[in-house]
């Protein structure tokens, strides 16, 4: 009977212990998926940055070599539209591959411009009326809620997209990215901005999240 009673004892104490034991390791298993799941999220964000910079190079380079802004494109093919200025990455113009132009969640950015600094240009400075240093008439489609000088571009993720009537309304959020149109200057392509003297260039970014 002592026997028998000691036995069943040890019985319940194993399964007690497999019991905490499995407990115990589903707190350090479910402790170490929510490290990885943050780490995996911190790469991910990481790596869209990487693309915006990419992206802002290859913008920056297209202006030096084009004197103007790509418009953006329509759809997901990767070329320019005739009319837009709120669209996507015109990937295939700039040189650079699709999977450079997505945000974390895989969805591809979003690519907002000045209209006027997409025009043909004979010159980067002086020159047609339309050239890219030249003052922006008004009233004219602009991007707003920025900075006081004009933006160049903006690039932003598709869950953040602009307010559009008589101007763009960008509402920086984690993600974004915008430059002036003297910082792609004078940053970005080492040249003369465009208002010496006249007023004091805004850092590129979205409110010191990032920038270059």
């Amino acid at each position: 009977m002592i026997a028998s009673f000691c036995s069943g004892y040890g019985k319940g104490s194993l399964l007690l212990e497999i019991a905490i034991s499995l407990s115990v390791l589903g707190i350090v298993t479910g402790f170490f998926m929510k490290k990885s799941l943050t780490s995996q999220r911190a790469l991910r964000i990481q790596r869209m940055h990487d693309n915006i910079e990419s992206i802002a190079c290859a913008l920056s380079a297209y202006v030096a070599h084009n004197h103007r802004l790509p418009k953006p494109a329509h759809d997901h093919n990767g070329l320019e539209s005739s009319d837009s200025y709120v669209g996507f990455i015109p990937f295939k113009v700039l040189g650079i591959a699709y999977q450079n132009t997505l945000d974390d969640n895989l969805k591809p950015l979003i690519y907002i411009v000045e209209p006027n600094l997409t025009k043909t240009r004979n010159s980067m400075y002086g020159g047609p009326a339309d050239c890219f240093c030249c003052s922006l008439p008004d009233p004219c489609i602009r991007i707003k809620n920025i900075a006081p000088q004009p933006i160049a571009f903006v690039i932003d993720v598709q869950s953040n997209p602009p307010t559009i009537d008589n101007h763009i309304t960008v509402s920086p959020k984690h993600a974004t990215f915008w430059i002036t149109r003297d910082l792609l200057l004078m940053k970005m392509l080492k040249m003369q901005p465009c208002t010496v003297g006249t007023s004091s260039p805004l850092e590129p970014g979205n409110m010191g999240e990032f920038s270059f």
